[in-house]
């Protein structure tokens, strides 16, 4: 092969390499960051059901997140630490600071 031939191959295979590259970090910025793309219904709403269903009595986080799972129609084990716990854990945290909830630490209650 002649060196121009060479070089617009190896030219064509950089801007591939190039495009390529451009739409995987298009995937990476672009990756669900927040709660709610963990769910497919709104976690407020999922929170309220649950601790609306078990008003009168006090649930630990992990129950929380289990029935939140459940109610959202995901099949998912949930343990402490996962994505799914975390995204409960924090909105827990939030309602609780709007003194929406009683609580803190590991039981939750409906006010």
């Amino acid at each position: 092969m002649a060196l121009q031939e060479r070089q617009r191959i190896l030219r064509e295979n950089v801007n591939e390499i190039d495009s390529l590259l451009a739409r995987l970090a298009g995937f990476v910025l672009n990756k669900p960051t927040q709660d709610r793309s963990l769910f497919h219904l709104s976690l407020n709403l999922l929170i309220a059901k649950v601790l609306k269903e078990h008003r009168h009595q006090r649930l630990s986080t992990i129950e929380i997140v289990e029935q939140v799972v459940k109610l959202d129609n995901q099949c998912i084990d949930v343990e402490i630490g996962d994505p799914f716990y975390v995204a409960v854990k924090r909105k827990l945290k939030q309602l609780h600071k709007q003194k929406v909830i009683i609580g803190g630490g590991f039981h939750w209650k409906i006010k």
